[in-house]
């Protein structure tokens, strides 16, 4: 038996100083119902997530779509970029 596994980067997201609860812009909720496309004619078996709130709601419709409950692990994090609020996101991504 082959173990597909598919990793799903969030989408846009509109930056604030709450990095865990950040939700997806509206250009990243348009992004995101391409995830799902995408997917549709996969065997989704298990999803497991990061607890931001941005990659959450793409992998809800996926877990919808398939009946399955969604599984968070607080092991998958992103990289701190800062200890707190920046002023200029894009530049501080950039380095």
């Amino acid at each position: 038996m082959i173990t597909n596994i598919f990793l799903v980067k969030h989408a846009h997201s509109i930056y604030g100083s709450d990095e865990l609860n950040r939700p997806l812009s509206e250009e990243g909720i348009n992004e995101s119902k391409k995830v799902l496309d995408l997917l549709i004619d996969e065997n989704i078996t298990n999803i497991i997530s990061s607890p931001y709130k941005r990659v959450i709601q793409i992998v809800e419709k996926v877990g919808d779509y398939f009946k399955i409950n969604i599984i968070i692990n607080d092991k998958y994090r992103e990289r701190s970029i800062s200890n707190g609020y920046v002023d200029d996101f894009n530049k501080v991504i950039s380095k």
